[in-house]
């Protein structure tokens, strides 16, 4: 009895120390329990933020060489920035979690960048971001330089390691916590990057006039396409054919603009290299605006200005009508038709602001603005093996008009007539991927004029007709559909000053950047593209939201009934006003206009618009007591519970060994 009444308070003492020194023992009881337990964790948090996805496991099992972290915090100049710290918190959870899970292949080293220390300087010379933190001018630096270590390299942390590391170094100058549902995405294109150790070739293919070309007409020469300079800035770009099946090879990604009459053979090698893992960016339009010609023959219609990616886009999964085009009231943008004419809302020219932006995809994500002329809509196929994710959409103030409207279109106004709208999104840029199979069972086409569904000719089967090509009739696609090609031209998004003989490039929307985030993402590796948004690592605090809006609305309905209250006095005192004789009565003082009935009247309604106020107050008072009372009750279960309970399973388990431990001894 007296062993049990030991053992309690004990217990009880060991308790009490947990609250007493909770911060410091969460941390080491988490470990010890590690240890007795096993290498496992557990990730109870809501969205399992604490876990990496298989994807980042795949990526870190196959880590080649070793990579070193270093990860700079100001954790001195951040003491009160509680959000900052928190989030940096929770970068370094995962960073660590990285590092375990890497198999020795990663290290991490946590520098504080006080200012005047060495760390600093080697921040600055990693050209991390420095974001001011008070009014004293210092300055806060969470970022991570990533480079890739030989095996035994010494830790290095002067600015003159971080430039000589230039060339095999990756940096995230800034960890923004308004991308915190990223994070595990960028550091996982950090290692990819690393691994990878050259820039991404990028195929392009198009009918525009997007690359620099000399203007015979004009006699000089003609630059290119903004957009496409940028991806020739980040990426290794390369003209290639579709005609030519080996040009398609070896590349990290392919872009196709406005792809017009592809023969057979051009078909069935795009086909052939999205069923082989290639990676597409396709641009599709039903209406080219920047194809239209300068001038054309009076009553004649212009050349056809569509493209479309037929059959293969129905292989893929994908509903597309070249004849039709999102018209949509919305985000109808004025435009003028000449220097004339009076600007006019378009409702075929569109600028798509964050509502119509997926921003849980990497792609879109922080986008402000996309920009589109005569854009189509896809959709996907109801049983289709794809999976569908749109990235850009229309407003529900939308609907579908016949492109051959924009062909002869002289009043944008008349788009409005017969506009019906649907009450449902269209969309104009779609993620597809997933199983699909060929649009060729039957082998390559022998011409290039052929269909894609032509029969072997009688006697000889697609093999034997081929039987150098190794068909491969599905696979799994990975692509982004646009149903526009206007988003890339400059008129859309950039404006080009010349200044001092230099191009200069202003944006004001963001097609440029959802083309280079599109690319970027698509020359990643299978485990890099298959990561997605995470959930969010600040949480609200939902019960103190609900407690407020209860205050809030009870707030409002006393404020009513003082308003209710108030106008009652009012026409009540107007009424006796009006019932006294003697309009002489203007000119004298408050006191004497109103009568005994008219006083106790406005005194009844000023006791009780007091009363009304101290209501108020105690309203304000509740919410603040029970806002403490729940703050101090979780406080309880974060500080004090928690260890608490960790405490009696690590004591508990001790227990249960050594039982077994004395058990085994007195059995032998």
């Amino acid at each position: 009895m007296r062993g049990r009444m030991f053992t309690g308070v004990g217990l009880l003492l060991v308790i009490s120390a947990t609250l007493l020194l909770a911060p410091l023992l969460g941390r080491v009881l988490s470990r010890a329990a590690v240890s007795l337990i096993g290498s496992d964790r557990v990730d109870l948090t809501q969205g399992q933020i604490y876990t990496l996805t298989p994807a980042t496991e795949n990526l870190l099992a196959n880590i080649s060489g070793h990579i070193k972290f270093t990860l700079y915090f100001s954790d001195q100049v951040s003491s009160g920035l509680p959000d900052i710290r928190n989030y940096a918190s929770h970068v370094r959870d995962t960073l660590e979690e990285m590092v375990a899970r890497s198999h020795g292949h990663l290290q991490l080293q946590v520098l504080d960048p006080a200012p005047f220390s060495e760390a600093e300087d080697a921040a600055a010379a990693a050209a991390l971001q420095a974001v001011p933190a008070n009014a004293s001018g210092d300055s806060i630096y969470l970022g991570l330089v990533a480079t890739v270590e030989p095996a035994t390299a010494p830790v290095r942390t002067t600015a003159d390691a971080v430039a000589n590391d230039l060339g095999k170094t990756q940096t995230i100058p800034f960890f923004q916590p308004d991308r915190e549902q990223f994070l595990e995405y960028e550091l996982a294109r950090v290692i990819a990057m690393l691994e990878r150790r050259r820039a991404p070739v990028v195929g392009l293919v198009s009918s525009l006039p997007v690359m620099p070309q000399f203007d015979f007409a004009s006699a000089r020469p003609v630059g290119g396409w903004v957009a496409i300079t940028a991806l020739q800035q980040s990426f290794d770009l390369r003209n290639v054919q579709l005609a030519d099946a080996a040009s398609l090879q070896n590349l990290d990604v392919l872009v196709l603009i406005h792809p017009q009459q592809l023969s057979a053979t051009q078909l069935y090698n795009l086909d052939q290299y999205v069923l082989h893992g290639g990676r597409l960016l396709a641009f599709v339009d039903p209406n080219a605006e920047t194809q239209a010609p300068a001038s054309r023959a009076p009553n004649r219609l212009p050349p056809d200005q569509s493209s479309d990616l037929a059959p293969l886009l129905a292989r893929w999964g994908v509903i597309y009508d070249k004849h039709q085009f999102v018209a949509d009231a919305h985000y109808a943008l004025t435009v003028g038709m000449s220097d004339r004419s009076v600007p006019v809302r378009h409702l075929g020219m569109l600028g798509i602001d964050p509502a119509g932006l997926d921003h849980g995809d990497i792609v879109t994500t922080q986008l402000k603005q996309i920009n589109l002329a005569s854009a189509g809509a896809l959709a996907p196929f109801k049983n289709a093996t794809t999976r569908f994710s749109a990235l850009i959409s229309s407003s529900t103030d939308a609907a579908l008009l016949d492109a051959e409207r924009l062909r002869v279109l002289l009043d944008p106004n008349s788009l409005t007539q017969g506009l019906q709208p649907t009450g449902k999104r269209f969309t104009i840029a779609a993620r597809v991927t997933g199983p699909a199979s060929t649009a060729f069972p039957d082998g390559k086409p022998a011409l290039a004029g052929a269909i894609a569904t032509a029969a072997p000719a009688r006697g000889q089967t697609p093999a034997s007709r081929h039987p150098a090509v190794a068909q491969r009739m599905q696979g799994n696609i990975n692509l982004v559909v646009v149903a526009d090609t206007d988003l890339l031209n400059d008129l859309m998004w950039v404006q080009v000053q010349d200044f001092f003989g230099q191009h200069v490039a202003t944006p004001f929307a963001s097609n440029g950047d959802f083309l280079v985030n599109a690319v970027d993402h698509l020359s990643g590796s299978n485990a890099l593209i298959s990561l997605r948004g995470r959930a969010a690592f600040q949480r609200p605090f939902v019960r103190v939201a609900a407690l407020a809006r209860r205050a809030d609305e009870r707030t409002q309905q006393e404020e009513h009934r003082l308003r209710a209250q108030l106008q009652d006095t009012e026409q009540r005192l107007a009424a006796l006003q009006r019932g006294r004789n003697g309009p002489s009565a203007a000119g004298a003082g408050i006191a004497n206009i109103l009568t005994r009935a008219q006083r106790a009247e406005v005194a009844n309604f000023t006791q009780r618009k007091l009363t009304i106020r101290k209501a108020l107050r105690q309203v304000q008072r509740d919410l603040t007591t029970d806002i403490e009372h729940l703050g101090t009750i979780l406080k309880v279960i974060n500080i004090a519970a928690m260890p608490a309970l960790l405490t009696v399973v690590v004591l508990l388990i001790a227990l249960l060994n050594r039982r077994r431990q004395r058990g085994a001894i007195g059995t032998a």
